[in-house]
């Protein structure tokens, strides 16, 4: 398994490399400028990568990582703020699913299932479900369209051939945008709620480093905008945990 995390301004807390040691090719892919900080935390594993260019934003530091591995058919895209992974265990009285924190052994087991899953279905881009996902039913296990963030199983080769890329313009919100691209050239997109991952600040998008750096309220505003004009009425613009967003209508996409 091929793990990817682009990480800029995190140096010494890079969560998300406490959930993988078992994995061997594991890469970090940071701004030249920072490098030194990370070896110095990070001497022998991960991998760490050089961008060729600084200061580009998050869209720019994934097109590289597609552009690094575009023969791969299966590599693993992870946000650099992951707190942990949780597995379904048992059902609450009234049929709702109680979630359980995962070790290192049972995180490995997870990835190897999911690649599997990912490959003989032919999947194009595959996801776990946010925690808290406690809210589901215990007969849902997966699900088509789905949103895509922070937990990004992707096919490089299979992008490149369909003319697919992070869009710059949708920089912010560019994890929906390549979801949406995906789901128009009618390949598969999957979630699987067996599993979920907990973003280290909830899923607010408020952690120091990484795209607060840059983050702001007319840069948001200018992607919604955007957005909007690209997709027309599949998106529509909401505000979200104190910042404009765009929610994505998956469905039109898949004219189901």
């Amino acid at each position: 398994m091929i793990i990817t995390i682009p990480s800029k301004n995190r140096a010494d807390k890079v969560k998300t490399l406490e959930l993988i040691k078992n994995q061997i090719d594991t890469f970090l892919f940071i701004e030249q400028e920072d490098f030194k900080d990370y070896f110095k935390n990070y001497p022998l594993k991960p991998n760490l990568i050089d961008l060729p260019k600084s200061n580009q934003g998050i869209t720019y530091a994934r097109n590289q990582i597609l552009d690094y591995f575009k023969e791969a058919e299966c590599i693993l895209m992870l946000d650099d703020d992951i707190s942990e992974f949780c597995k379904r265990n048992g059902y609450t009285d009234s049929g709702y699913n109680k979630l359980e924190k995962m070790n290192l052994d049972e995180i490995e087991i997870m990835l190897k299932f999911l690649e599997m899953q990912f490959i003989n279905n032919d999947i194009t881009q595959l996801t776990i479900s946010f925690t808290p996902s406690n809210w589901l039913k215990k007969d849902v296990k997966w699900q088509s369209p789905a949103r895509v963030w922070c937990f990004n199983m992707i096919n490089p080769k299979k992008l490149k051939d369909n003319g697919i890329s992070y869009d710059p313009q949708a920089d912010l919100m560019e994890d929906y945008d390549i979801t949406a691209q995906i789901l128009s050239k009618g390949l598969k997109v999957f979630s699987c709620f067996l599993f979920s991952f907990t973003p280290s600040d909830g899923g607010c998008g408020k952690n120091d480093g990484g795209c607060q750096t840059y983050r702001n309220a007319e840069r948001s505003l200018n992607t919604v905008k955007y957005l909007t004009a690209k997709w027309g009425d599949k998106v529509k613009p909401i505000y979200h945990n104190d910042k404009m967003e765009v929610q994505f209508q998956w469905k039109k996409f898949t004219n189901k």
